[in-house]
């Protein structure tokens, strides 16, 4: 017969030391990542996506991956890039963007950048709202966004 493990037997006291220290660690690394200033333009009440841009810095001795990202405000998040070809531009979905270990991943809109596909309303100038980001290693850390006009547009 086979003894009965209960909430106080060594087996279970390891696993949960286990979970511990694997929190542990994804703390540890998202303390590795810094988020800069994010920013979304404000959007027509008839529009369907908006641009998200801000830098990503990791200072680990790793790297990470952004795998994704998820707002209330939006139906999906995308991760997306925009590449030339010949003349025109063409925006491409991803599957992640790389932070290069003791660098900087900045997202800009003609460049790599998050986009809000299927907008919940139209997003207000001076507007704040959370936006999750998922990391391969330092996964989910969530911040705040400001809808704010680009500065050529304030200046008019």
């Amino acid at each position: 017969m086979r003894p009965l493990l209960l909430p106080t037997s060594l087996p279970w006291k390891r696993h949960a030391l286990a979970v511990l220290m694997l929190l542990a660690g994804a703390a540890a690394q998202a303390a590795e990542l810094s988020l800069g200033d994010a920013r979304a333009q404000p959007s027509d009440w008839d529009a369907t996506a908006a641009v998200v841009v801000l830098d990503i810095t990791d200072t680990g001795a790793q790297g990470d991956r952004l795998v994704g990202a998820s707002t209330p405000r939006a139906w999906r998040v995308d991760l997306q890039t925009t590449v030339r070809i010949g003349e025109a531009r063409r925006v491409m979905t991803l599957v992640s963007f790389g932070v290069p270990p003791g660098g900087v991943l900045k997202l800009a809109p003609m460049g790599s950048h998050l986009t809000l596909v299927g907008l919940k309303g139209a997003l207000e100038d001076g507007e704040r709202f959370p936006l999750t980001l998922r990391f391969a290693r330092g996964g989910e850390v969530t911040i705040e966004v400001r809808a704010e006009r680009p500065a050529t547009e304030q200046a008019r």
